[in-house]
């Protein structure tokens, strides 16, 4: 959890500095190493939605699913996204993460990812 006396950005500085420290220990880092401290690090400080934001129901869900769009006649998928879904509505709510990988895929930021933008698709 976050000091109490840092700002989010002195906290996420902290964080940073230990998770490379610990990847040095450890010899390297892979993709599931990746994939666990992204979970990690979700289930301590990231969204946690309790009520669907559009009806109020309280049967909303964190739900990991491939997502099929189409932008400008072009269909992309993007697989493995992780956002809240209602089962009520049918409302979908992305937090930050989630939303930046559907950018890294979706063919409407192509032209950030030519132009030196890191792209999370291959992470």
């Amino acid at each position: 959890m976050p000091n109490e006396k840092d700002s989010w950005q002195e906290q996420l500085l902290k964080d940073v500095k230990s998770i490379r420290s610990e990847v040095r220990r450890r010899g390297g880092i892979n993709a599931k190493m990746i994939d666990e401290a992204i979970k990690k690090y979700r289930k301590n400080v990231a969204l946690q939605i309790k009520s669907c934001p559009t009806c109020g129901s309280k049967k909303i869900k964190l739900v990991c699913k491939q997502i099929t769009n189409t932008f400008k006649g072009q269909t992309y998928t993007v697989p493995a996204v992780e956002y809240y879904e209602c089962p009520s509505c049918g409302e979908h709510v992305y937090d930050r993460y989630a939303m930046r990988k559907i950018e890294s895929y979706s063919p409407a930021f192509a032209h950030k990812r030519v132009a030196g933008k890191r792209s999370l698709a291959k992470v």
